[in-house]
């Protein structure tokens, strides 16, 4: 049976491959402007990146998940076995180098149970994605860090290259073992009356190395889970579009949100704003730039839901992708991948361009020196 997967992502960080069956998080991305695409920190062959955990003396009290999104964007399920009700939030807060999982258990068993619950998995690789996935040579190592009371997962070439941390906002006994495969394990146990809840959240930061990925973390835990989430539905609701039928909105907005998260994105080293095929491994030439792709399919729905940052899209376009335009595909800092000449790639910019002034009636762009250069240089072929 085919794995299905409920993505869902901010700017900085994707996460394609959350499976609906085990709540696990078997991936996640970000994209790298030095290595000209993106990066994927992928699972084991028997344990995913990330899994959830709920047990008590019986066993595992995850099961029969049932999902739905918040906003028609963020994953959230509840699950129930032997009186004890999970329910659980994946969230990728806006503008976060970041994303954080809550586990909500309640008692309603009729009687006290020792509970244990958070988060296990392993870290078997890193992958580069350009259209191909190669995994990354490097060495990845796990150690305690007195910026987060906790792991930091770290992969470096020589240099440090990225890593990630986990800040829990309740204690966490954390559990690792470096190996071919990083194991890993924080445990949070705790005794539940009947009627009482106790509300996991674990913070999981991105960064450059060990200080910007606690950071990222810790930031998060000051701000409190409540508060991002809150903000994160704000954000949302402002972009949501209608047609008035229930059903076709939550379809419609559920793939306009895939499509802003997962063809756009910011970069994690220059935190510039990109354009791409897709920000999942799964696409068959995912993390490229193909000015069809991202500005006659993409660019619509995304001028519709916020006109400002499809500025700043074109802005990318006609500054770093201007160079070569008209040329096949290109990585995402504006050198040739693919070459060859194509119609449809010249004449997407100006398209979108004309897209964005009728839809906006703004004008003043059309005066901004990169614009004009870059319309000059299209009409020249």
């Amino acid at each position: 049976m085919q794995d299905c997967y409920i993505p869902t992502g901010n700017e900085f960080v994707s996460l394609p491959t959350l499976n609906q069956a085990t709540a696990s998080i078997e991936s996640f991305t970000v994209l790298h402007m030095g290595y000209k695409g993106m990066l994927a920190f992928c699972g084991g062959e028997s344990k995913p990146l990330m899994r959830p955990f709920v047990q008590a003396e019986e066993g595992d009290l995850l099961c029969d998940l049932k999902w739905k999104r918040e906003c028609d964007w963020i994953p959230r399920f509840e699950s129930e076995k032997d009186g004890i009700c999970t329910e659980g939030i994946f969230l990728t807060p806006i503008g976060q180098k970041a994303f954080a999982i809550r586990l909500a258990i309640t008692n309603h068993s009729g009687k006290d149970r020792e509970i244990s619950c958070g988060f296990s998995g392993a870290w078997a690789k890193v992958t580069h994605s350009v259209n191909e996935d190669k995994t990354v040579v490097g060495q990845r190592t796990i150690y305690s860090s007195v910026w987060n009371d906790g792991p930091i997962f770290d992969l470096s070439i020589g240099m440090p290259v990225i890593a990630f941390a986990p800040m829990a906002a309740l204690p966490v006994k954390w559990e690792f073992e470096q190996g071919e495969e990083i194991s890993y394990k924080g445990i949070h146990d705790c005794r539940l009356k009947s009627g009482e809840s106790a509300v996991l959240d674990i913070f999981w930061g991105v960064g450059f190395e060990e200080v910007s990925a606690a950071t990222a973390a810790k930031e998060l835990l000051r701000q409190s889970f409540d508060a991002v989430y809150e903000e994160t539905l704000c954000w949302l609701r402002k972009r949501r579009k209608t047609v008035g039928m229930p059903d076709v909105d939550s379809l419609l907005n559920r793939n306009l949100f895939f499509n802003f998260f997962f063809a756009t994105g910011m970069t994690m080293d220059t935190e510039e704003v990109v354009m791409v095929t897709s920000r999942s491994p799964r696409y068959y030439v995912s993390a490229a730039y193909w000015d069809r792709d991202s500005l006659l399919w993409s660019f619509p729905s995304i001028l519709k839901a916020d006109p400002q940052y499809a500025k700043e899209l074109l802005d990318y376009v006609f500054t770093r992708q201007m160079k070569q335009i008209g040329i096949h595909s290109r990585y995402i800092d504006g050198t040739v991948l693919e070459p060859g000449f194509e119609l449809d790639e010249l004449c997407a910019p100006i398209m979108a361009l004309s897209r964005y002034v009728n839809a906006t009636g703004e004008t003043a762009c059309l005066q901004e020196s990169h614009i004009e250069r870059g319309v000059e240089k299209s009409y020249r072929f």
